[in-house]
Parts: C-alpha cells; sequence; structure tokens
C-alpha cells in the first residue's frame, strides 16, 4: 500500500569510501559498506509514490515535474496488470495506459524509477491489480504456484516485462530496481515456489545485473514468508485492510503532498523545505519556480435531461443477448468482470400483502437494485441490507440489477466473485429460472446508442436511469479546456459519468 507523492524514502547512508571501478551505467548494492552504488560511486535517493493509471496522460509531465522540483531523485509506481489486460490476451499500452512513454518521460525529466511490477500491487486497486477473468475458474489459487495461476502470469509478463528492458537503467533507462509481488508475506499461502518461480521469471526477461527486492510488513512472519533468497528484503510501514467491505472510489490522494487536482499542498512545500535542510550536503534543491496549479474554471449548473431507464434500454445495453439458468449464475461465470447484471425473473405466485425478498449471508456482490415490473421496491447491499419487502402479482416481472463496487484488494479474496452467489428466496420460497443481462454501457454510450432507444415501453422505474446534458463554454474563456468538479447535490448515487 502506498500514498500517491506521500512518503519519502531516505535509503542508505554510506559511509566516506572510495569509490569502486565500475562500468559507465551501472546500479547495485554494495553490502560490504551497506550502500547502493550508481556508477561505481555510492548513491542515496529520495522517492515518492506515483500512480500513472490514476492520472491523465495529458498530466503526466506536470505531476513528475513537481516531484522533480520538491527535491526528489526518484519515483515508484506500480503496474496494474488488470488495467493492461482487462481481457484474456488482448493487451493496451496506449494512451493512458502506456506505461513506456510514462518511463520515458521520468527519465526525461531526471528522475530515476522503482518499478512494482507485480503480478500482485494492492495499491487499493480493484483485486489488487489481478485480472478479475483469473476467477472464471473457480478452483484457482490466486497468488500461489497453482498452475493455471501461473500460465496466466506467465502470459502476462511475457509481453510485459520484455517492454520494460530496455527502460532498465543499465540500458540508458530509469529503472534502478524492481519489485516483484508485494507484501506477499501477508498472504495466507506463504508459497516460496511462488515466489521462486516468479524469480526465474523476472531474471529471465530482465537479466542478472538488475536489482530486484520485496517489500513486506515489519513483523518477522511478514518478513520470513514474503522474501526469497536472491532477492533483496525490505520493510515498510505495516499493511492494512479496511473490514467489513469498504468500496473505494477511483479518487485517491489520501492527504498527499499533491492533490488528486495536481495542487501543490502546505505539505508539499513543508516536505521540500525538509529535504533542503536534512539533503543540501549531497544534492541542491532545483532551482527555478514550482509549476503552478493547473488552471481550473467554474463553468455553472449543467441542466440534465432524462435519456432512458436502464429497462428501456436494455436491448442496447446487452448487445449479446441474454443467458439462461435454473439458479443465478455469478458476473465471473458469465464472463461479466466489472459493472452491471441484470437478473430477471418472475414472480410464483401473487404477494398482496409485503412478502420477504432474501438472499443469504454473503449472496449479493455487491449492490442490487430490485423492481417489480419496471417499479422500484429497493435495494440490497452485500454486508447491509440482505432483505426487502415486494408485492406483485404471480407472473409480474422481477429485476434484480446487480452492481459490482469493486473486488477486495488484500487479504484472502480467492472468493471475491461478484452478482448473485446464493439463491435468492421470497417468503422462504427459492426463485428459479433466471435470465441474466450483462450490459456493456461502455459501448452503449461511446457509440450514442441509448439516443436511438426511442419507441421502447417506458416504466417507472425511478432508480439507474441516464441523463445527458450540455457544458456550455461561457464566451471570453480560454480556448485551452480548464479543469473544473463535478457536484451532484441531492443525488443518491452516481455510477457512471461519460464525458464528450
Amino acid at each position: 500500500m502506498t500514498r500517491y507523492f506521500g512518503v519519502l524514502l531516505v535509503l542508505f547512508a554510506c559511509g566516506q569510501i572510495d569509490s569502486l571501478e565500475a562500468p559507465a551505467r551501472t546500479f547495485a548494492i554494495d553490502y560490504e559498506h551497506n550502500c547502493f552504488r550508481k556508477d561505481g560511486m555510492q548513491f542515496r535517493y529520495i522517492s515518492g509514490s506515483i500512480h500513472y493509471s490514476r492520472i491523465p496522460r495529458f498530466y503526466w509531465k506536470d505531476r513528475l515535474v513537481k516531484m522533480k522540483m520538491a527535491g526528489l531523485d526518484a519515483i515508484y509506481t506500480y503496474v496494474p496488470w488488470n488495467f493492461h489486460e482487462q481481457k484474456p490476451g488482448v493487451y493496451n499500452f496506449s494512451g493512458d495506459h502506456d506505461i513506456v512513454s510514462f518511463l520515458q518521460l521520468a527519465n526525461e525529466i531526471g528522475l530515476l524509477v522503482i518499478l512494482r511490477a507485480g503480478p500482485y500491487i494492492c495499491a487499493e486497486w480493484d483485486m489488487g491489480g489481478l485480472p478479475a477473468w483469473l476467477l472464471a475458474k473457480k478452483s484457482i489459487v490466486l497468488r500461489s504456484s497453482d498452475p493455471d495461476y501461473l500460465q496466466a502470469v506467465d502470459s502476462w509478463m511475457g509481453v510485459f516485462l520484455p517492454k520494460i528492458k530496455p527502460l532498465l537503467y543499465q540500458n540508458g533507462g530509469p529503472i534502478i530496481t524492481v519489485q516483484v509481488e508485494n507484501e506477499f508475506g501477508s498472504y495466507y499461502t506463504c508459497d516460496y515456489n511462488y515466489l521462486r518461480h516468479l524469480l526465474k521469471l523476472f531474471r529471465y526477461y530482465l537479466g542478472n545485473d538488475v536489482v530486484l527486492f520485496t517489500t513486506d510488513g515489519s513483523g518477522l512472519p511478514y518478513v520470513k514468508c514474503g522474501s526469497i533468497q536472491g532477492l533483496y528484503t525490505t520493510v515498510d510501514f505495516g499493511p492494512g485492510a479496511n473490514t467489513p467491505y469498504a468500496p473505494q472510489p477511483t479518487s485517491y490522494d489520501y492527504d498527499a503532498p499533491l492533490s488528486e487536482a495536481g495542487d501543490l499542498t502546505d505539505k508539499y512545500f513543508a516536505i521540500r523545505d525538509v529535504i533542503k535542510k536534512i539533503y543540501f550536503q549531497y544534492k541542491q534543491i532545483p532551482e527555478g519556480p514550482v509549476p503552478p496549479t493547473t488552471p481550473k474554471f467554474a463553468y455553472g449548473e449543467i441542466n440534465l435531461e432524462k435519456v432512458n431507464s436502464v429497462l428501456e434500454a436494455l436491448d442496447v445495453l446487452a448487445p449479446y443477448g441474454s443467458i439462461k439458468s435454473a439458479y443465478p449464475l455469478t458476473f465471473d461465470e458469465i464472463k461479466q468482470y466489472f459493472g452491471f447484471v441484470l437478473y430477471r425473473t418472475k414472480l410464483p405466485e401473487t404477494y398482496s400483502d409485503p412478502a420477504l425478498l432474501t438472499t443469504f449471508i454473503n449472496g449479493i456482490r455487491d449492490r442490487a437494485y430490485v423492481a417489480v415490473n419496471g417499479v422500484t421496491q429497493g435495494i440490497l447491499e452485500r454486508d447491509k441490507v440482505m432483505s426487502i419487502n415486494i408485492t406483485g402479482i404471480e407472473g409480474s416481472q422481477l429485476d434484480l440489477l446487480v452492481e459490482s463496487m469493486g473486488r477486495v484488494n488484500f487479504g484472502r479474496f480467492n472468493n471475491d466473485f461478484k452478482g448473485l452467489l446464493t439463491n435468492v428466496t421470497i417468503k422462504g420460497r427459492t426463485l428459479a429460472n433466471w435470465t441474466m443481462y450483462p450490459l456493456d454501457i461502455d459501448t452503449a454510450v461511446i457509440n450514442g446508442l441509448l439516443s436511438k432507444t426511442s419507441g421502447l415501453n417506458t416504466c417507472n422505474f425511478t432508480a439507474p436511469t441516464f441523463y445527458k446534458g450540455e457544458l456550455i463554454i461561457p464566451s471570453g474563456i480560454p480556448d485551452l479546456p480548464q479543469d473544473t468538479f463535478i457536484k451532484f447535490t441531492g443525488w443518491a448515487k452516481v455510477c457512471y459519468l461519460f464525458i464528450f
């Protein structure tokens, strides 16, 4: 776990010794003298964390320059596997996903890189960076020497690691060290064969000269299970996790020196002052002004109009059709790894008086909007609300629109499947004959399909609904778009936001 440019690391205060002979570009650990050696010379650095995957590419340079101007020598960044391979064998290294360009930019700015390459990263990221499609095989044991898991890891690393090899320090790039796995000592498997496999894999693709390391909690049991001979062992300030289930938004700055908007905070200047005081004998803070905060503008209110409810737009939201099953299937079983699935069945009899609709403990993941014939009945939610009262006549259409709100990223999460994990009952009677519609909302919105669904039956479904509006830029505003914030006062929940 880490904070966005949040923790400074001052590593290895070397003793004053004569420099060792070395080739032009090398980075190594001198165990005899307890220091790092860069190009044969004793070396220390101060680093900060930045998550390229959480920052638009347009702002990479802005954030990196601000870190450099704070006095940092290096950055460390996580590589979320599922950011680059959302579907098996389909890789994305373009645009905001172009990690190679990010690393090259850091090099141009003069920042070294500590690369935390995974395959697991935690980082308060969905499933710790592991792709959810791994769970399509229910018996898989993640972060272990399970052959199915290792096969997927080998395929991913066989694509990713060759991309970063030219960016290793000895090859002219900025990467001085590479972390293998993350806080593995805190994971229940304690599988040394898994770590040995990763070590061989990283050495095969990156060579024997790069410094590889592990990071674990400060307790002896963590280090015992998370370290392995051949990798440099480090400890952090202690891992943690939120329980019970607490979904996190994509927002992530946690009181960082740079806010999520890239603004300089008091903490930023305090850190810069401290570095000036304690680091002056080794280096100077870069001269020149710190880049200013990003320009922002209040564009005013946006009037929204209803387009369609989810039920009205079901034909275009579920272009691949439906799946039928006697009992509910999970997202993972129907290969829907995020977003929404609509579960549909019929009431088996008439319920004039409120009847209790119930899921079992851990049966709903993570949130379900319940409607009968398009009329909202209530919401079921993981660990909170597992039963609601509904009414309806025999044969009425019962819909549960289930939302995945993110997968557990730390701890034992092999079974964090999504959707309806157990049967649903009404007055103790198990409901059967389900039809499931995996929703492809991104495609429908991006292709403008929602505006073409007029003619569908309008229903009184007041829950999930699509709205659209236009942002009017007042005259006299500079042509360059400026940052702004969106506030949904009075709204219950906003799940998707698209800006074109």
